[in-house]
């Protein structure tokens, strides 16, 4: 774990932010690892050559080429080549001539590109991933993920008729309004309130809220149109 921070410090640090004392400390070998096991391109040498140049310090392409093989070879395994298979990620360019790396990323890519997998992806309205263009059960796969992309649409057809409705139950609430819908007379009754001492719809004297009769409404539906569709909702008329 340790290893791997100072990779990735040394990374985000880039090129451009070494100092001439860390140019003449450098070790090319340990860098030329380094970039490898990150499956960062070894194009990384000509830009830290060029920098550390302006420094006065030659760079030893030598011990870089030699710690780069060395990190190709450790990052470049069966197993990271399984692991980039089964996420269907693209293979490093660093490992497309490793044997052991395609065998494993093969055999990753065929537990990725599976029917039930695909169909997922589309459920999720995701892109057909392109690692799976070329599989040999390229038609099963392109239809689990057109299955599941119909799934996807028809959600999403759904959910923006049901905002639709709810936006146009909203806006008729409002022009009545009203806060809720009511599917009963039942739900029109309520208590009425005791107001500076006189009950709100009756107008009787009161000194609380219970002095005050319960009013009945009557559930009603009332229409109107909403964004150029025609529209109804039930609310209560007291």
């Amino acid at each position: 774990m340790k290893f791997l921070s100072l990779l990735l410090s040394f990374f985000l640090l880039g090129c451009s932010s070494l100092t001439k004392e860390e140019c003449f400390k450098l070790n090319w070998r340990k860098k030329g690892y380094e970039d490898a096991y990150t499956a960062y391109p070894n194009k990384t040498y000509e830009d830290l050559a060029q920098h550390c140049s302006e420094y006065g310090v030659a760079a030893d392409r030598a011990a870089y080429q030699r710690g780069f093989q060395e990190g190709t070879q450790k990052f470049c395994s069966l197993e990271t080549g399984r692991t980039y298979g089964r996420k269907g990620r693209g293979s490093p360019e660093i490992c497309r001539s490793v044997e052991a790396f395609q065998e494993g990323y093969n055999r990753g890519l065929e537990d990725f590109c599976s029917y039930r997998r695909m169909h997922e992806i589309g459920r999720k309205g995701e892109e057909f991933p392109s690692a799976c263009e070329r599989a040999m059960n390229h038609h099963q796969l392109l239809m689990g993920y057109r299955d599941g992309r119909s799934e996807f649409i028809k959600k999403s057809d759904q959910q923006d008729a049901e905002k639709g409705l709810e936006e146009k139950r909203r806006f008729l609430l409002q022009k009545y309004n009203m806060t809720q819908e009511c599917t009963s007379s039942f739900d029109c009754r309520r208590k009425d309130r005791c107001v500076f001492g006189r009950c709100d719809a009756s107008g009787r004297s009161c000194t609380f809220a219970n002095d005050c009769e319960e009013i009945r409404g009557d559930c009603r539906a009332e229409t109107g149109w909403v964004r150029g569709e025609h529209y109804s909702v039930n609310v209560c008329r007291y």
